[in-house]
């Protein structure tokens, strides 16, 4: 955890070190570019250097962490090492500078920094059992702090590229640009020179985010922001450097999206309304509901951005049962051989759900998962066996799927606290019932008025 983000809650390096004691913990060690990475994505995310468990001691002889662990990793400013010949003992911190990336620098223990407490976990602890959902599973999306990036290098008008990050649950890049965009230059090729960012001209001469969101912070090259039209038709690129121009918003250009990770899977769906998951959801009576686009061949991550743009995820299945059940639609329905499915290889190689349901079942083909290249996986219709493929050259129809609560499939209404499922009145049965009750009242209507009129019935 990081303390000390405000000005005034900023320590010394020794009273960093007896604060986290306060808290039994110690000053954060690294010890892997895991921790380093981590690290890292949480400065970015303070905006602030902070204070690390290390320090030199006899003169920069011997370094130590404050745990007494042996420094067995380092990311050193190189600049910083050459220029410091050491005449003291002195700190580390991490800074917090787009050329620097996470390095660490020598400074003198008593200048106050912010600082990050490591502390082990509680084994009494029981971690959750279903993790929220993780935007870095995707293939292509990368985390830095709370948020997961992807470049899409091709030809997008800005509202065009816009449209491809919602389809994610995403928008336009416009949080903590320059420092993002170089970050993600040292990990990924960026083909052009301009990328559309989450920022254009709302009011004349007046730039915002795409949220709306005013400006609070801008990374202009000189003489700019210069309007390109009059109008309000004017957008923002980043250059080569990341510094931010204006461009014509119906140029096309590449573009960076940003993905909220507050955001999971399961929220997503919860947001589905009746109106909505009617339309393509089916209900096959499993707990999850399925849409079916065999006919619309996409790669893996098109195909997940569909499922995400409708409420759910590339299907996940639990049991054989949920096999045998889909399988079978197919059959009936469709004649598609191979269909995407929502199982992905994890950055350790192991296999998960995109959706971060627990992966107790498995259904591959013989001799599958066969190419360690191939982190995406498909279902063969005939017989509902996984095979592992090329996520990004691999053109499949698909499946999504999302849990049956609260949402009306197929005429029925499916409802999470009472695992029954109740008959709902269609449109066409309530004007059936009113005209019926209509017509009875009018037939009783109808006798009082000729009781009435002849007050004498025959004999």
């Amino acid at each position: 955890m990081i303390f000390g983000q405000r000005g005034f809650d900023k320590l010394k390096w020794h009273d960093a070190k007896r604060a986290c004691e306060k808290h039994g913990a110690v000053l954060a060690t690294i010890h892997s570019k895991e921790e380093q990475d981590f690290l890292t994505d949480l400065m970015i995310e303070a905006g602030t250097d902070i204070w690390i468990g290390l320090q030199s001691h006899n003169m920069g002889a011997v370094f130590k962490w404050a745990d007494g662990t042996r420094l067995d990793y380092t990311n050193w400013d190189a600049d910083d090492v050459k220029s410091n010949a050491l005449t003291q003992d002195l700190c580390f911190e991490i800074l917090n500078k787009v050329e620097a990336d996470g390095k660490w620098k020598w400074q003198e223990c008593s200048k106050k920094v912010a600082y990050v407490c490591e502390k082990s976990r509680d084994p009494r602890i029981k971690q959750p059992s279903k993790a929220p959902f993780a935007c870095e599973t995707i293939k292509g999306w990368t985390r830095l702090g709370s948020s997961c990036y992807k470049v899409f290098n091709g030809n997008s008008t800005w509202k065009e590229a816009q449209s491809q990050c919602s389809a994610y649950k995403a928008n336009l890049v416009s949080s903590k640009i320059t420092i993002i965009a170089q970050l993600l230059r040292k990990r990924y090729t960026f083909k052009d020179v301009f990328y559309w960012i989450g920022v254009r001209e709302m009011a004349q001469e007046t730039y915002k985010t795409v949220n709306g969101h005013r400006l609070i912070y801008s990374n202009w090259l000189p003489g700019q922001p210069q309007n390109i039209f009059a109008s309000t038709d004017n957008c923002v690129v980043i250059n080569e450097n990341n510094r931010w121009l204006v461009r014509n918003c119906q140029e096309e250009h590449s573009f960076i999206c940003e993905w909220n990770t507050g955001l999971d899977v399961e929220n997503i769906t919860e947001r589905n309304n009746f109106r909505d998951c009617s339309k393509e959801w089916k209900n096959l009576g499993s707990g999850s509901s399925y849409i079916f686009k065999e006919d619309t061949p996409l790669s893996w991550n098109k195909a997940m951005a569909y499922c995400f743009k409708h409420g759910g995820s590339l299907a996940s299945f639990h049991s054989i049962n949920d096999v045998k059940l889909v399988q079978d639609f197919l059959s009936h329905n469709f004649q598609s051989r191979f269909l995407h499915i929502g199982l992905t290889k994890d950055k350790d190689g192991s296999y998960a759900w995109v959706d971060h349901s627990p992966l107790e079942f498995t259904h591959w083909a013989i001799g599958q998962p066969n190419h360690k290249d191939h982190d995406c996986v498909e279902m063969t219709a005939e017989d509902g066996k996984w095979n592992d493929i090329d996520c990004d050259k691999t053109q499949r129809g698909f499946i999504c799927s999302t849990p049956s609560r609260n949402c009306f499939v197929d005429g029925l209404a499916i409802n999470s606290t009472n695992q029954g499922i109740h008959k709902t009145l269609t449109t066409g049965r309530i004007v059936g019932i009113a005209i019926g009750i209509f017509g009875i009242i009018l037939v009783i209507l109808a006798l009082r008025v000729a009781r009435i009129y002849n007050p004498y019935p025959r004999r």
